[in-house]
């Protein structure tokens, strides 16, 4: 992880870097709960990257709308530019895809459908208080289950709801499989 910061020069505040220890100490479940420009999406679109460079590996970006998840598309597009140059975008399946077979998907929660049936290492759901929290239990958590997947949760905060409650049930200590 380290090599690839240095590659993306991305200099990451205090607190982003305790986000990134708990990756890359395993952590199977990232709650990212801060207020605005703290720079959730920017953190998240590293340890996008980061896992996009393995082979075969399936990353979901999730938010409440096609809309809101292209506005986030903004802060992975000189990413994947820059470092991933191979990889090419399908408008209409709303994905990337590099020569290695590593895909970025853009996902809407509004659309809960289309988040039924496959596999994904990596889910990234943005701005998750703002989403239904059946979303991540009948939709998103089972996607991680036959690869052993993990999730990123970033949003800034609506009060004490489902995903306060994700976030207290990590900092209790105990294993959160």
């Amino acid at each position: 992880m380290a090599g690839w910061l240095r590659a993306t020069r991305f200099q990451p505040h205090e607190d982003q870097q305790s986000v990134i220890d708990a990756f890359c100490n395993g952590s199977r479940f990232l709650v990212c709960i801060c207020g605005r420009r703290w720079g959730k999406t920017d953190l998240a679109a590293e340890l996008a990257g980061f896992i996009l460079l393995q082979q075969n590996t399936r990353v979901w970006f999730v938010s409440k709308t096609y809309e809101l998840a292209e506005k986030a598309q903004a802060y992975l597009l000189p990413l994947l530019h820059r470092l991933l140059p191979q990889a090419k975008y399908m408008v209409s399946d709303k994905k990337w895809i590099t020569p290695w077979g590593a895909e970025l998907w853009l996902k809407s929660a509004d659309h809960p459908d289309s988040l039924l049936g496959e596999g994904v290492d990596f889910v990234l759901i943005d701005e998750a208080c703002a989403l239904s929290s059946q979303i991540w239990e009948r939709y998103l958590r089972p996607t991680l289950m036959d690869r052993e997947g993990s999730a990123m949760f970033i949003s800034t905060p609506r009060g004490h709801d489902w995903i306060h409650r994700i976030y207290e049930q990590g900092q209790t200590g105990v294993e959160w499989r």
